[in-house]
């Protein structure tokens, strides 16, 4: 906290009862603290007049280094973003929404801003319901919601739920994903099988330039893929693929994803170092443009359908091959009784772990060795298994894979007689 406060330096913060307690852990009782009586505020504002270079929001991403970086969004990214929904939605513009993104989370910019200037209807979560899948299937139903915003691991959670308990939301009709490789696991297809007015959108872009592509599944969820796509590029986004030295990778091939376009953001907050390089501008037939280096790894296909393939940091070298975990976790998760998995390099020396959550009985060892063979090339081999009862999760409800290292009971191999 202390260092957000130093990098954003701001001119007054917003705080109420719950969160009193972390100002007073901030030595801030220096500053004035004054009480606000929101029964007086008006109740509409005068419009402002837009400005695209204006600062809109800074939110604040540990990424891999555990250090806060602060990235500072304009308002053309959020502007360009609402424009581009509001074509490629499926849904009337006043929708009934329900919010589940916490403001720490980009997600909640575009699930607030993108109900409320289409005049829809936006209902708040009680924050229990975000650990709570039964409580808010219920009010799904309850409230007839027609439009869902859910990180990868929160929208598994709600669909092993409601299949289990067959509860299928009639009102419900766009579900929009973001934030993790999105696997269509048989608990999805279940769900949204029962369920054919609802579609699902796989979006995808990080925090320095919200959504930038997105691709729509198919209405057969017989026909969806194990690993979904991240589809094709946003309103005025241009995507690049290039190899080490920033030249073009032919069509197919695995290359760093680069982003242009007025989606990107406009700094990391007191890190010149850093702006300099993840923004970088690179020559076009059109002049010189400026490129956002997600540090993520995709391909594209003939239709210029983007594939994800993971984090240029995760992946990893097994027996001197290069590979991308998410390979492994795809593969874990074609096991009837696996419904999540994480896989990771962990300890010293390096081992490959391999955290899961079960439906019933834990795998057998062997099984679960039997499915990685059967997908993976030969060499790839899990030296743990490690049953999780639940993931931990960080404030914008990804699974927060830094706090797996001493979770779960490990899974024990049979001995060989």
């Amino acid at each position: 906290q202390r260092q957000v406060m130093q990098q954003a330096q701001p001119c007054c913060l917003l705080y109420s009862t719950v969160t009193e307690a972390a100002l007073d852990e901030l030595n801030a009782d220096r500053v004035a603290r004054h009480r606000v009586d929101l029964s007086a505020a008006p109740r509409s504002f005068e419009r402002r007049h837009h400005a695209g270079e204006r600062p809109l929001y800074t939110l604040f991403t540990s990424g891999s280094t555990g250090t806060p970086k602060g990235v500072q969004v304009p308002d053309r990214t959020l502007c360009n973003l609402l424009h581009w929904q509001r074509n490629q939605g499926h849904l009337p513009a006043r929708s009934v929404t329900m919010q589940f993104s916490m403001l720490s989370f980009d997600v909640s910019f575009q699930e607030i801003f993108s109900t409320l200037c289409g005049g829809g209807c936006y209902h708040l979560i009680n924050p229990r319901w975000r650990q709570d899948a039964q409580a808010l299937l219920s009010y799904l139903q309850q409230a007839r919601i027609e439009r869902l915003f859910l990180p990868c691991v929160a929208l598994q959670h709600l669909a092993q739920t409601a299949v289990s308990q067959g509860v299928y939301p009639q009102a419900l009709r766009e579900v929009i994903t973001a934030g993790e490789q999105l696997l269509c696991t048989d608990a999805l297809r279940s769900w949204f099988g029962g369920m054919p007015q609802a579609r699902l959108f796989n979006h995808y872009g990080p925090t320095e330039t919200h959504v930038v592509s997105a691709w729509r599944l198919p209405a057969a969820v017989q026909d969806w893929p194990l690993r979904a796509p991240i589809g094709l590029a946003g309103n005025n986004a241009r995507l690049l693929l290039v190899d080490e030295h920033d030249q073009p990778v032919p069509g197919g091939s695995r290359g760093y994803l680069l982003v242009a376009g007025p989606m990107i953001s406009r700094c990391y907050l007191a890190d010149p170092a850093l702006n300099a390089a993840r923004f970088v501008e690179l020559p076009q037939p059109e002049g010189n443009m400026l490129f956002y280096r997600t540090g993520d790894l995709a391909r594209a296909d003939a239709d210029a359908c983007l594939h994800y393939l993971g984090r240029d940091d995760q992946q990893v070298k097994v027996s001197g091959q290069r590979l991308e975990l998410g390979q492994i976790e795809a593969a874990l998760m074609q096991d009837a009784q696996v419904s999540n998995a994480v896989v990771a390099m962990h300890g010293e020396p390096p081992r490959l772990v391999a955290w899961l959550q079960v439906e019933g009985t834990p795998p057998d060892v062997q099984q679960l060795d039997r499915q990685v063979t059967l997908h993976l090339p030969a060499h790839v081999r899990i030296d743990e298994y490690r049953c999780v009862d639940a993931w931990p999760r960080t404030p914008s409800g990804k699974i927060d894979r830094k706090a797996l290292s001493s979770l779960g009971e490990a899974l024990q191999r049979r001995r060989s007689a």
